[in-house]
């Protein structure tokens, strides 16, 4: 290769510049800027590339399309228009009535979840589906013989005067035991005008829903000697005879001693017989109250 002469090579002069092909030099051209210009030499496209081919056959195909009506260009947004075709669901997909009926139940829901939920019970629009009871769960039946036992223990502590923590104090009645004490009894008759022959005297009868305990009633004539005297309790049809005794004194009298258990409506009487006109005659009964069972 021939090196050219090149002149002004001292510095601050100007100098020029050559390329080489291999063989030969070559001024370098450049513009009235003083920029190089610069040659593209074609080479083979990327693997995957587009020819030139290939965008030519896709430009009349859009030039054919937009030389149709199968393209719709928005004149202001120039985006392309699409119309969507409807297609069958995919298999499984839910359908616009069964997210319609979603939306009711979550819309129901929301409601409750808003404060109706009370409402609701009450209305019984909310409704607890029956089924079997778990294993081990009590049953209605069992339940009911809960309640049963439980209502004759909650009886039991009603009846009961008072309960602490040692001790269980019970209020004796007449309705739940044998004997109990209400209050005493006493009473009195007299006639202190006799009628000459048979007197009577009767205490008050027995009220209702009570029951007297008498355990003495006494008979006597404090004037006269008289043929005898009778005690008996009677109810104004059946008198049941207690005591008699002949020929008292005066002032001695008759006795019936015990507990007669006077039922309602009953009451004591003294047959007092042979009385002397103006004899002064009593009868005396003391005992208790109770409740009738």
């Amino acid at each position: 290769m021939t090196q050219p002469s090149i002149p002004g090579t001292d510095i601050g002069i100007p100098q020029m510049g050559f390329g080489s092909d291999g063989s030969n030099h070559y001024e370098i051209s450049v513009d009235s800027d003083g920029h190089i210009h610069i040659d593209i030499v074609s080479s083979a496209l990327p693997a995957g590339a587009a020819t030139e081919a290939t965008l030519l056959a896709l430009s009349v195909i859009c030039a054919a399309l937009l030389e149709t009506d199968d393209l719709s260009i928005d004149e202001i947004t120039k985006h392309l228009r699409v119309d969507v075709e409807e297609s069958a669901l995919p298999s499984g997909a839910a359908t616009e009535a069964t997210l319609l009926a979603i939306k009711g139940y979550v819309d129901g829901l929301e409601t409750l979840l808003a404060g109706g939920l009370p409402a609701a019970l009450d209305a019984g629009a909310l409704k607890i589906k029956e089924q079997a009871p778990l294993t081990g769960f009590a049953t209605s039946a069992k339940q009911d013989t809960m309640i049963t036992a439980l209502q004759l223990i909650d009886d039991l502590r009603n009846a009961l005067a008072s309960v602490a923590t040692d001790r269980v104090v019970v209020e004796a009645k007449g309705g739940d035991k044998l004997i109990s004490f209400e209050s005493i009894v006493t009473e009195r008759v007299q006639n202190l005008n006799a009628s000459a022959g048979t007197n009577f005297l009767n205490t008050t009868a027995v009220p209702s829903g009570k029951i007297h305990v008498y355990t003495n009633i006494h008979a006597v004539n404090v004037v006269s000697s008289i043929t005898g005297i009778l005690i008996s309790l009677d109810s104004g049809s059946t008198p049941r005879l207690l005591k008699s005794i002949a020929s008292p004194a005066a002032l001695a009298g008759a006795d019936a001693k015990g507990w007669f258990f006077v039922p309602a409506g009953w009451y004591a009487r003294a047959q007092f017989v042979g009385c002397v006109l103006g004899d002064d005659i009593f009868l005396d009964v003391t005992g208790f109250q109770m409740d009738a069972p």
